[in-house]
């Protein structure tokens, strides 16, 4: 059984008749705790209007990790998995919400992940640091509702999903 700490760092999925959103950003270079906490607290917020999908769940055997790579040999964290995971997620997510704060590198993962919704005519909403050196760029920020603030970021994809 997980104690309170461990179930706090669970990635959130849930489903139902709302809105899906996924939750893109980067992933390799973060610990696990940074890799989630983001997105639970997205997924909290939005738990009234929309359901969430997170590319970390089903990864909690990286709990420990301090440094995400890129890869791992296991069955859920191979390339195939995460591609095909990921993939599945964007296709049939009704907007995405891709998080870049903080990144310290590029990730090639969450641009193709907006290139797949962009291809889809899908909303993207892009939140970006102030001074963001990896994912500042025209193709990214002219297809996207760039944000350089997350709760206002949060806000406006609650506005966007809510009915009424």
């Amino acid at each position: 059984m997980m104690d309170k700490d461990e179930a706090s760092l669970v990635p959130l999925v849930v489903s139902g008749n709302k809105p899906l959103v996924y939750l893109a950003g980067p992933i390799t270079g973060q610990s696990y705790a940074q890799a989630v906490y983001w997105r639970i607290t997205a997924a909290e917020t939005l738990a009234g209007v929309a359901d969430c999908l997170s590319p970390m769940r089903g990864k909690y055997h990286l709990r420990e990790e301090t440094n995400i790579r890129m890869f791992y040999e296991d069955y859920k964290a191979n390339p195939s998995a995460i591609l095909f995971q990921d993939r599945f997620d964007v296709n049939r997510a009704d907007v995405i919400f891709a998080n870049c704060q903080g990144a310290a590198q590029v990730s090639i993962g969450t641009v193709l992940e907006i290139g797949w919704a962009t291809a889809q005519n899908k909303p993207v909403i892009l939140v970006l640091d102030e001074e963001d050196k990896w994912h500042d760029h025209k193709m990214l920020t002219e297809s996207c509702w760039v944000f350089r603030d997350f709760t206002e970021a949060v806000i406006a994809l609650q506005q966007l999903v809510s009915i009424g």
